[in-house]
């Protein structure tokens, strides 16, 4: 079982299936899912957008629907001072 906080992603044709390999940059959250990095890849961009217009339109690229929903509840909780003034701007779900 990984780590608290690590989620290793299910096996498939180009996942490795010993958790213990090593990994490079190109396997986070392809192969190996780290919770704490998408938190800091929203914390950043939450404070990018503070600094510069919260309100402009912004493209946030991620690799699976899983890795998708996980930014989107991460984006949410480092702004959910907009969400709770306005709960409209809230992230919604995707649809499977």
């Amino acid at each position: 079982m990984p780590p608290a906080g690590v989620r290793a992603r299910r096996p498939g044709p180009l996942r490795p299936r010993n958790p213990d390999e090593e990994y490079d940059t190109r396997d986070f959250e392809r192969v190996i899912a780290l919770r704490v990095r998408t938190e800091a890849v929203a914390r950043h961009l939450t404070t990018y957008l503070k600094a510069t217009d919260r309100f402009a339109k912004t493209i946030v690229f991620c690799v699976d629907q899983e890795h998708a929903d996980e930014m989107r509840r991460a984006l949410n909780n480092f702004n959910a001072d907009l969400v709770h003034k306005q709960p409209r701007l809230r992230l919604p779900r995707h649809r499977r």
